[in-house]
């Protein structure tokens, strides 16, 4: 039996395209694979705390380390400060709206 030259080249088609497929499929999943890996060791990374070695006396990084501790605690007195202030102010507008309660006139 003779096959028509149509069935042959349709298959062959078909092989191309299951191929094709397969080799996208793979990688899509691939890069997915190593994308999810990546974000993993980033998180990992991130959570562990780094031993620091510690800085000489005197040195840049040892500068740096005291200048950037030292506008933490600047920021840190700021912040409890502007709200002691916002407490304080508070009270004191509170002392002033009750300033006029005790007074009663009498006509």
């Amino acid at each position: 039996m003779k096959q028509s030259k149509n069935t042959r080249l349709t298959a062959g088609f078909t092989l191309i395209e299951v191929l094709l497929i397969i080799v996208v499929v793979a990688i899509v999943g691939g890069t997915g694979y190593y994308v999810v890996s990546q974000r993993s060791k980033a998180t990992v990374n991130n959570t562990v705390p780094k031993q620091q070695a510690p800085v000489k006396a005197g040195t840049v990084a040892d500068i740096e380390a005291k200048s950037t501790a030292d506008l933490t605690n600047e920021q840190k007195l700021e912040a409890d400060t502007a709200t002691q202030e916002a407490a304080s102010a508070t009270a004191e507008a509170s002392a002033i709206d009750s300033v006029g309660d005790g007074y009663e006139a009498s006509f």
